[in-house]
């Protein structure tokens, strides 16, 4: 059985199993170590491992994010945009939480600092890496956390989708400018659709009228 305690500003919860150490972890809220005690438990009953405390202080987020981005990022197509994205998830305190202490309020501070810099969608990125990670961790890497606390974090509404189209006449005029740029065209319509990686890796090969035609190195 949990028992929840408080001490001084914060709330300590504690759970003692017979045949296993007992656990214990301190929270901010309330709310926070009642939530913890109750996944730690159900993990238990299902026959999972007990956290090893000293292995989670000892680990920090930042450990988790450069490993993630060493061996899971770069096997995916938008790799650069990734990889960008970690290092500004790593400049951040939170990179230097230890997973012991890594909780969905402290996720929570992150989203509410970077809304007050970036958009929701942006945001939203961003803790959707996160959790990725530590799912991975979680199932691959044999951290054994009890949760991941980004899931239990409420995500900022999605940005409103663009309700305008270009219409033909903006749309020639646009080509008229840029059709001696090269450069700048095709990295204006392959941007949309490709990472910077392979924008770099297409290869133009000629121009007649408005048709482009470009080849991408990774299918060539």
């Amino acid at each position: 059985m949990a028992s929840i305690r408080r001490r001084k500003s914060k709330w300590q919860a504690q759970i003692r199993r017979q045949g296993h150490p007992s656990l214990s972890r301190t929270f901010h809220l309330k709310a926070d170590a009642e939530l913890w005690a109750r996944q730690t438990e159900a993990e238990l009953d299902r026959g999972g491992l007990p956290m090893d405390g000293r292995a989670l202080r000892s680990r920090s987020c930042a450990d988790l994010l450069k490993r993630y981005a060493n061996e899971v990022v770069p096997q995916k197509r938008g790799a650069d945009r990734e990889t960008y994205m970690l290092r500004v998830i790593h400049r951040h305190a939170i990179a230097r939480v230890s997973l012991h202490r890594l909780t969905a309020a402290e996720r929570a501070k992150y989203r509410d600092y970077r809304l007050s810099l970036v958009k929701a969608d942006t945001v939203r990125r961003e803790l959707a890496i996160v959790r990725h990670c530590l799912e991975v961790a979680r199932n691959e890497w044999g951290f054994v956390l009890p949760s991941n606390p980004v899931q239990q974090v409420r995500l900022p509404r999605a940005g409103n989708p663009r309700d305008r189209r270009v219409n033909p006449g903006e749309l020639d005029r646009l080509l008229a400018r840029l059709v001696n740029a090269r450069g700048a065209v095709g990295f204006l319509l392959l941007s949309r659709w490709l990472s910077r990686r392979e924008c770099g890796a297409a290869r133009y090969l000629g121009c007649v009228g408005t048709m482009w035609t470009l080849r991408h190195a990774r299918y060539s």
